[in-house]
């Protein structure tokens, strides 16, 4: 140890240890020989100690340890205290970490077995424990990653996203009640008695965050899980169970974060730079999942291969990505959410949930509040304002404008340049033939009965087109005998996107019944007639 060391605190506040000589003079010594020191108050202050047989313990489920010794030095603050901030340096005899820059490792280290801090702590054969450490590359965690291994169970079929079958990328989530957790992903299979163990940066088995850091591994952050027991009515900390099998001596495993509370996700080879809020969990990736930005709260989701630069709010929750599904933005509360392959550049607004998009969906961008939506292959160009639900689209859509509060369309395949703003459906003619769907329609967006006093009645109607347009409009209201009781026909003059109103006033003894609608206008030489019928 020859070199000035520095030890991290809680709060990040870094303390400069100067005194070499005194780490160099530290007393060597078994673990139970420091702690009945400890315990009968003969710690002397300021005295580094040596603890000669350490080892990493666990009793977490789907938890073990990999058993490679180093020691800890640890400096007395009083006769009764010991810091829990430390240094960690070779084990007599060892060859494992030969390579390894101990002396600039950055240990937590509680000399008690404390069950009730620490999820994971051993009562019977632990020796304290590391519940913080920051190797010499800058990766981070709130345990023992270099020798800390989490059970990783084969997925034998998962017909949401094929392209993770086949691979160890299933686990059981933390169950803090002490009840076994559940497999993830779901919605599949995944066999309990092929399993394999993993490092929290894995490479085919070994432990990734020994090779040298132009190797890929490096400056990953992974804040301490401290969850609530529901048993115990508690906070612990528990070890994050967070993986990424690496499998490749040149993969990219780097700069991901993750806040605290974050637990139960695994990642393929070639995942680097994804950050996460606090309490993310049950999230798995395939490979190439990067640069992607998670807010708080975001869980159970199951993304494919090569998903990147993609962005999500808070409270995202199961959804299912394919591969391919990249620089796509999502708002806050999207949830239950299918993506096909080749989903990318789509931007999305809160409570986007229940929509199930086919292959080949990109540079779409959806509003608030817009759900139950299903998308055919090769949708794109979509732009949705709020509250648009219950939307079937085919294949081949594009480039459709959707004002807000447009619901229960139905588009079939190749319809396309459509603009859309809350349109009552009309029935129409385009010439003698039915509108095609390439003709952009003038748009009946609102209508109302108003009541007046008496026998008096009213309605206003709302309509827009997407081009400066003459058009004869002809409205009116019949009551419950058949009988018409308000009447409007006159020609009047759109502009280009901007939405106007018409009324027309009328009496009966009777409640009015239905409203009707009719508009004609010239568009590429022929007359468009547009009409329907709505009760009151």
């Amino acid at each position: 140890m020859d070199k000035v060391h520095y030890l991290k605190d809680r709060n990040n506040v870094t303390k400069e240890i100067e005194d070499l000589e005194a780490i160099k003079k530290c007393i060597s010594l078994t673990y139970s020989e420091l702690k009945t020191l400890r315990d009968g108050g003969k710690l002397a202050p300021g005295q580094w100690y040596r603890i000669t047989d350490y080892a990493t313990t666990t009793s977490q489920q789907d938890t073990q340890s990999a058993g490679h010794q180093f020691d800890i030095i640890v400096r007395a603050d009083s006769p009764t205290v010991l810091n829990e901030n430390a240094c960690a340096t070779r084990h007599e005899g060892d060859t494992y970490f030969q390579n390894a820059k101990l002396e600039s490792w950055q240990l937590k280290y509680c000399l008690d077995n404390d069950t009730a801090r620490f999820a994971w702590a051993n009562t019977s054969t632990g020796k304290g424990v590391v519940y913080g450490m920051i190797d010499e590359f800058g990766n981070e965690c709130g345990y023992d990653f270099k020798n800390i291994q989490f059970k990783r169970y084969k997925v034998t079929s998962l017909s949401s996203n094929t392209s993770l079958e086949g691979l160890y990328a299933g686990y059981r989530v933390i169950n803090t009640s002490g009840s076994q957790g559940s497999l993830y992903p779901s919605g599949g299979t995944v066999s309990t008695s092929d399993t394999v163990w993993r490092y929290t940066f894995d490479l085919s088995g070994a432990d990734y965050s020994l090779s040298p850091r132009q190797y890929g591994c490096h400056g990953n952050n992974i804040a301490p899980c401290k969850l609530q027991d529901t048993i115990a009515n508690r906070e612990r900390q528990w070890l994050n169970n967070i993986t990424f099998g690496n499998t490749q001596g040149s993969s990219q495993c780097w700069g991901n974060k993750f806040l605290e509370r974050c637990h139960s996700m695994s990642f393929g080879n070639e995942c680097y730079a994804n950050t996460f809020g606090q309490s993310c969990g049950s999230n798995t990736f395939g490979q190439n999942s990067y640069e992607n930005t998670f807010g708080q709260n975001c869980y159970e989701n199951t993304f494919g291969q090569s998903c990147y630069y993609n962005t999500f709010g808070q409270n995202c929750y199961r959804n299912t990505f394919g591969q391919y599904c990249e620089s796509n933005t999502f708002g806050q509360y999207c949830g239950y959410n299918t993506f096909g392959q080749y989903c990318y550049y789509n931007t999305f607004g809160q409570s986007c949930q229940y929509n199930t998009f086919g292959q080949n969906c990109w540079n779409n961008t959806f509003g608030q509040n817009c759900r139950y939506n299903t998308f055919g292959q090769s949708c794109y160009g979509n732009t949705f304002g709020q509250s648009c639900s219950y939307n079937t689209f085919g294949q081949s859509c594009s480039s459709n404008t959707f004002g807000q509060n447009c619901y229960y369309n139905t588009f079939g395949q190749y319809c396309y340049y459509n603009s859309i703003d809350h349109a009552y459906p009309l029935d129409g003619e385009y010439g003698t033939n039915e509108v095609p769907d390439s003709v952009r329609h003038c748009k009946l967006i609102s209508y109302e009965f108003n009541y007046e006093d008496g026998e008096d009645y009213g309605v206003t109607a709302w309509l827009c087109s997407p081009f400066d347009a003459t058009v004869n409009l002809t409205m009116f209201v019949t009551d419950s005998e058949g009988d018409t009781i308000a009447a409007y026909n006159q020609s009047v003059t759109l502009k280009a996107n901007v939405p106007q109103y018409f009324e027309t006033k009328g009496s009966s003894e009777n409640d009015p019944s239905i409203f009707h609608a009719e508009m004609s206008y010239q568009i590429a030489g022929k007359t468009v007639t547009l009409e329907g019928e709505y009760e009151w």
